[in-house]
């Protein structure tokens, strides 16, 4: 019976060094980030349909740069909406399950940095002139957008709230000021409710008709959950990512 007991004691003892086991060292730690961005877009205005194209590029210290093209199709449904479907292309953006383990045992995020993802998704976007507000000149607009990875079936919706003021001469717009809030709900991943969220804000100056100069600045949060690599090891976290943003966004417009 000692001899039995004595057995089982060591089998439990060495099971650590032939499973599949972790340390507390071995998850994601919470990061404070800086990234500057640019983009390049153009707005094709066709009666009832807009085309919205863009190239963007942000660029992290700790993490891979990111890069993306989108293209979205909008059709004025009526007055005060607009529906939309897009298509992006995006390069270098992490994902939950990155966080793998490596050859040598320890872990670490995949490197991302050149890989490729296809998303797609549509919105809706109503907006509201606030008439009643000073200056009559104020616009209230709700984006509610639904998108889906190809690469990982991942799927969440935004919703952010946006409030801008224009200051017009002559029926025109010269500037614009705007506020938003944007909340990224999980659909089929992550553990938290909330995904993303964080304000943003943007300064534009109208030149002409047709070019817009945009400066604007962001400052998200993200919520990591547990890896499906780090869960079969027997382990678990949640670290948040808090990531400032600031750049550039041409912006060229035409009618037909």
């Amino acid at each position: 019976m000692k001899i039995k007991i004595s057995l089982v004691l060591l089998l439990f003892l060495i099971q650590p060094l032939f499973g599949d086991h972790h340390n507390e060292g071995d998850s994601p730690s919470d990061t404070v980030g800086f990234s500057p961005a640019f983009a390049v877009s153009s707005i094709l205005d066709f009666g009832d349909f807009d085309l919205h194209t863009s190239i963007a590029a942000e660029f992290n210290s700790e993490s891979p740069h990111v890069y993306e093209f989108q293209a979205l199709l909008y059709y004025r449904v009526f007055r005060n909406l607009k529906a939309g479907v897009f298509y992006r292309l995006q390069m270098g953006q992490r994902h939950d399950d990155d966080w793998i383990r490596n050859d040598d045992g320890s872990w670490g995020w995949d490197d991302a940095s050149n890989r490729l993802k296809n998303i797609a998704g549509a919105d809706l976007t109503p907006r509201f002139l606030l008439s009643f507000m000073p200056g009559k000149s104020w616009v209230l607009k709700t984006k509610v957008r639904y998108s889906y990875s190809f690469y990982n079936r991942n799927q969440k919706v935004l919703f952010r709230p946006e409030l801008t003021w224009f200051l017009m001469k002559n029926r025109k717009p010269v500037w614009n000021f705007s506020a938003a809030y944007g909340l990224y709900f999980p659909l089929n991943f992550s553990d938290s409710l909330i995904y993303e969220h964080g304000p943003y804000l943007t300064i534009s100056r109208h030149i002409g008709d047709s070019l817009i100069l945009s400066l604007f600045g962001e400052y998200r949060t993200r919520y990591w959950s547990s890896s499906a690599e780090y869960i079969a090891a027997g382990g678990d976290y949640h670290v948040h990512e808090e990531r400032y943003r600031a750049g550039l966004n041409l912006i060229w417009k035409t009618r037909i």
